[in-house]
């Protein structure tokens, strides 16, 4: 699915994991195209919530996934 309602850090990190798959990157190789350390990858896919918001859009980005905030 192309689309998800993210509510977290691990509906973030899962939904990241899912195209960083999608796109045959391993963790190592996510990092070091988005410059973060491999650990920040794997704490983003496990949903760890002290996650840097600019660290996760940058791997969000990274991976062509577009972030949006809407009103309810």
């Amino acid at each position: 699915e192309d689309k998800k309602h993210v509510r977290s850090v691990a509906d973030l990190g899962a939904f990241c994991r899912e195209w960083r798959q999608k796109v045959v990157f391993t963790q190592k190789e996510l990092a070091d195209h988005a410059d973060v350390h491999v650990d920040f990858i794997a704490d983003l896919e496990n949903g760890l919530p002290s996650c840097s918001l600019g660290w996760c859009l940058r791997v969000a980005n990274l991976l062509g996934i577009d972030l949006f905030a809407v009103k309810r």
